[in-house]
């Protein structure tokens, strides 16, 4: 399974740092058991939101999920929203652990809010689905059609020459959307709310109101009308 990004939101951020290197190799790669070890820490010390932007392919996810399922419902159980990327291969299904019962699937829409042509997507309304920007995948390096972020400056994956930004680039995914939605449930679980509460405001706010469709899932999230 590749890892692009594994967030945890802790209380303590130190303590946060130290438990990531259980779950992540210098490749930034991880298997299924170490994945989930990964996430019950994070429900025992009180994670409100776990962002998950990795996947297995869906069809091996369908097959076998692991020991993820278990640990994404002793998450939930324990009161932590569990969030993951849909995935990049036009599947009309969820990777793994998107694909959870207890998980949020999240797809990828452009600036224009239209379906990522790469993006996965939930067409089962027992899935959890939503879109957030994901961008449009240019092949070009600091398009503002894709997600810009910090990047490691000097790494393969930030721009080099001339007018280029040192340390920023765009990237696209549905590893960029996710965390859009765990930002989003993050600034609900402030304001008190419980994970089940947090799930049920973000289908009721987001761009269906509450209806599903099996392209949008249950729609683009609205974060102001979703902390409202």
């Amino acid at each position: 399974m590749r890892w692009d990004y594994f967030v945890k939101h802790y209380a303590d951020s130190h303590q946060a740092a130290q438990d990531s290197k259980m779950v992540l190799d210098a490749d930034g790669s991880g298997d299924d058991a170490t994945i989930a070890k990964g996430i019950k820490i994070a429900a025992d010390r009180g994670a409100d939101v776990i962002n998950m932007s990795l996947g297995e392919l869906p069809v091996i996810s369908q097959i076998d999920s692991g020991s993820l399922d278990p640990a994404i419902d002793y998450a939930w159980s324990k009161g932590s929203l569990v969030v993951a990327s849909a995935g990049n291969e036009t599947f009309p299904l969820c990777d793994s652990p998107a694909w959870s019962t207890h998980a949020v699937c999240v797809a990828a829409t452009d600036s224009r809010g239209l379906p990522s042509y790469y993006s996965n997507f939930p067409n089962n309304q027992s899935m959890n689905g939503f879109r957030a920007p994901g961008g449009v995948g240019s092949v070009f390096c600091e398009d503002d059609e894709d997600i810009w972020s910090t990047m490691w400056p000097g790494s393969d994956y930030d721009c080099q020459g001339s007018g280029a930004l040192n340390g920023y680039d765009t990237l696209a995914g549905t590893s960029m959307a996710a965390p859009f939605v765990s930002g989003v449930a993050a600034l609900m679980a402030g304001q008190g709310l419980t994970n089940q509460q947090i799930l049920d405001k973000l289908k009721a706010t987001s761009s269906n109101h509450g209806a599903y469709d099996p392209v949008y899932g249950y729609g683009i999230v609205n974060a102001d009308a979703a902390t409202r």
